[in-house]
């Protein structure tokens, strides 16, 4: 008999069962993206965010709810391919939705693949693209491509671990650039700051101004995940952006060379899908957001 099984952390066994999961899904789907499974976000570390459907020990489901918003809920949810259409999806999104309503997230947005959707066209019968969100690329560092373009920069900028000084500067610029507010960019600044599994970058000028910032969650094997990676509006159109999106890469291939680098872009930002793409970025999916009908 199946059950599901919710928490609000994650041990490194779970961890690991789940994204075994993942895999076998990616291979059967021909699917990329890896949900974040951090709770750190979170405006509530105390919800129930991680839902396990279990069955004979054996895990065939599971569901993450990304929640930094107050009323919305951002939810992955993966089902084992010999286990569908077995009501797992429907018994996840119940856990989901009683805990949703409980922490008042009214409106929840199921984040998945384009080419989930293509190949399992019966979600479209009961979702609809959300029209208040934006597709986004996925896109993976190609050494091989990255080769063949011009990647040598002058030393425009200077890219360094932030420290707890930096904070202020930090938050003041990603409000700016995200129509944010200061304590709310803060927030996440000081998490990734003090996070042992997030390498936080600033980003400074020759006059040692920060500029931008970049951050790279390291919490999946073998893959460095770009995210938070903004140039302050006031410094944008001076080269810093491609600049320092060269050294983070060096710097990540001198941690690990072997290792995966990932982001996603949203599918109208023009002017960062040509910088990434010169960079050496290629693309490797198009993520989509549906809502229930």
């Amino acid at each position: 008999m199946m059950k599901i099984e919710q928490f609000n952390q994650l041990t490194p066994e779970q961890g690991c069962r789940i994204r075994a999961l993942e895999t076998r899904v990616h291979a059967q789907d021909g699917t990329h993206r890896q949900v974040y499974l951090s709770n750190q976000f979170n405006l509530d570390t105390t919800m129930p965010y991680v839902f396990l459907a279990v069955t004979d020990e054996q895990l065939i489901g599971f569901a993450v709810i990304y929640a930094d918003d107050e009323a919305v809920a951002e939810i992955s949810l993966l089902v084992h391919p010999d286990y569908r259409q077995r009501g797992v999806a429907t018994a996840l999104i119940a856990a989901v939705k009683s805990v949703c309503s409980q922490y008042q997230l009214s409106k929840l947005i199921f984040n998945t693949e384009k080419q989930f959707i293509q190949t399992n066209p019966e979600w479209i019968k009961k979702y609809y693209l959300d029209d208040e969100s934006v597709n986004e690329y996925l896109m993976e560092w190609d050494e091989e491509a990255a080769k063949k373009l011009d990647t040598l920069t002058p030393p425009l900028v200077q890219v360094s671990i932030a420290t707890l000084d930096d904070c202020d500067a930090m938050a003041q610029g990603l409000a700016q650039a995200f129509d944010s507010t200061q304590a709310m960019e803060q927030r996440y600044v000081m998490e990734s700051i003090n996070d042992e599994q997030t390498l936080q970058y600033v980003i400074k000028n020759q006059q040692q101004q920060i500029v931008g910032v970049c951050a790279v969650d390291c919490r999946i094997q073998n893959v460095f995940y770009l995210f938070a990676l903004c140039i302050f509006p006031s410094y944008q159109r001076k080269g810093y952006g491609f600049a320092a999106v060269q050294q983070i890469i060096t710097d990540l291939q001198r941690i690990d060379s072997k290792a995966k680098i990932q982001l996603t872009v949203e599918v109208d930002n023009v002017a960062a899908i040509h910088l990434y793409e010169q960079s050496g970025f290629q693309h490797i999916a198009e993520l989509v957001a549906i809502v229930e009908k």
